[in-house]
C-alpha cells in the first residue's frame, strides 16, 4: 500500500471538499440524511484497514528517508497544516526560498472561522505560525521541537481571502533556533510570531540529515528586527534536556544536528490570551 500514492491525495481532497460543504451547507433535512449515509457508508470502508502508528507527518514508513531538500509539503505530507494528504489540512503552501527564509500563501475556508466573522480563528492563526516557523527551522538550520510560540495579533486576518506568510531565523544561541514570521493581508500585517525551537535529543533519529550549514542573522531578511512587545497568545513550555526529552510539545519540526551546543532553557509553562 503506498502511503503518497495519487489516489490518497485525491481522498484527502474530497474530504477536505467535504469539510467545507458540510459546515456552509444549507440544504433539507432530507438531503442531510442522505449525505450522513453516505458518509457513514464511507468510514466503514475506510475502516475496514487502518495503519495502526506509530503517526507520524511524513507518512506510515519511519524509515522513510527525510529529505529537508525537498518542497515542505513534500517532506511533511501528513501535516495538519501544510500537508496534502491530511483532510484537516487547508492545506497552506509554502516554499523555501535560496536564502533559507519560506514563504507562503494561504487562503482558508469557512470552516476556520472564529468571531465575529469571516476572520480566522486565533487558535488556527497559532496553528499555521508553529508549522510556518517550524519549516523555517528546517530551511535554515536542520529544525527542532517548538519550545515557545508567541503570536501578536495586529489586525483580523480574513478567510476566504489570500494571505501571505514569511518566516525567517532571527538569530542561533547552541541549541535554541529563534524564529521570526509574519501574515500579511493587502500588504498589511495581521499577525507576526517569535518561536523558540530546541534541538534535542529524545525521540529523534541518530541518522540525522540537518543542512550542513545554518543561515545566520545577517543572511536572513529582518534578521536584526528587534522582537515586539508580548502582546497576543504566548504558548511558553518548559525544556528539561536531563531525561533526553525535552518538556516541549512534541512536534518534531525536522531533524537536528545534536551536536549543537547550549542548553536549552528552564521556562516555566504559561498560556497566555489576549483577546482585546
Amino acid at each position: 500500500m503506498d502511503d503518497h500514492g495519487g489516489s490518497r491525495a485525491d481522498l484527502a481532497d474530497a474530504a477536505r471538499a467535504v469539510n467545507q460543504a458540510v459546515r456552509v451547507t444549507a440544504v433539507d433535512d432530507a438531503a442531510q440524511a442522505r449525505a450522513t449515509a453516505l458518509l457513514r457508508e464511507a468510514h466503514e470502508l475506510l475502516a475496514t484497514s487502518v495503519h495502526d502508528g506509530p503517526h507520524c507527518q511524513v507518512g506510515f514508513d519511519l524509515d522513510r528517508p527525510f529529505d529537508a531538500e525537498a518542497a515542505p509539503h513534500q517532506f511533511f505530507p501528513y501535516s495538519p497544516v501544510i500537508g496534502p494528504l491530511n483532510p484537516v489540512a487547508p492545506p497552506v503552501r509554502l516554499e523555501i526560498r535560496p536564502d533559507k527564509s519560506v514563504r507562503g500563501t494561504m487562503v482558508l475556508g469557512e470552516q476556520y472561522c472564529g468571531p465575529p466573522w469571516n476572520i480566522t480563528h486565533g487558535g488556527v492563526v497559532a496553528l499555521v505560525f508553529d508549522e510556518l516557523l517550524g519549516v523555517a527551522g528546517i530551511a535554515g538550520a536542520g529544525g527542532g521541537f517548538t519550545g515557545r510560540l508567541i503570536v501578536h495579533y495586529r489586525k483580523p486576518t480574513p478567510v476566504l481571502e489570500p494571505v501571505e506568510l514569511h518566516a525567517w531565523i532571527e538569530r542561533i544561541e547552541g541549541r535554541k533556533l529563534i524564529v521570526h514570521g509574519e501574515m500579511r493581508h493587502d500588504d498589511q500585517i495581521t499577525a507576526e510570531a517569535e518561536g523558540l525551537f530546541i534541538q534535542v535529543g529524545g525521540p529523534l533519529r541518530e541518522d540525522v540529515r540537518a543542512p550542513a550549514t545554518a543561515a545566520t542573522p545577517a543572511a536572513t531578511p529582518g534578521g536584526d528586527r528587534d522582537p515586539a512587545p508580548v502582546t497576543g497568545t504566548t504558548t511558553d513550555r518548559a525544556t528539561d534536556e536531563t531525561d533526553g526529552t525535552d518538556g516541549t510539545d512534541g512536534t518534531d519540526h525536522g531533524p537536528t544536528d545534536r551536536s549543537a551546543d547550549g542548553p536549552a532553557d528552564g521556562t516555566p509553562v504559561d498560556v497566555q490570551e489576549n483577546s482585546g
